[in-house]
């Protein structure tokens, strides 16, 4: 057998190996997806808070008005900051019971 076919069935069998990590890389990639899916579901974002207001006081705030204890894994503002402006808090919760929870008592919280 010539080099020159040595090479080729070498780069052909290495390029199998690519091809069949790359349909793994899909199946991986579709996973990682649906986890953020799932972890985004768990998600609320409060709109239109001025940016003089603290997040943890907005946490407490939410606290004291729907009466049940809110367990939050992370709040935290998203957007640029600006001096005149309002931005959205993203309250990420530990579970998506607490979510239904809070958005059932929301009614309080308008105003």
């Amino acid at each position: 057998m010539l080099l020159r076919d040595q090479i080729v069935i070498q780069i052909g069998e290495e390029l199998d190996g690519m091809v069949m990590i790359r349909s793994g890389d899909n199946r991986q990639e579709f996973r990682i997806a649906a986890l953020e899916r799932e972890t985004k579901r768990k998600n609320i974002i409060i709109r239109e808070v001025e940016d003089k207001e603290n997040e943890s006081k907005i946490v407490q705030k939410l606290a004291v008005t729907i009466k049940k204890e809110v367990d939050i894994d992370k709040a935290k503002r998203i957007g640029k900051y600006r001096a005149d402006g309002q931005r959205p808090i993203v309250l990420k919760l530990t579970t998506g019971t607490k979510k239904a929870e809070i958005l059932r008592n929301s009614k309080g919280l308008k105003g």
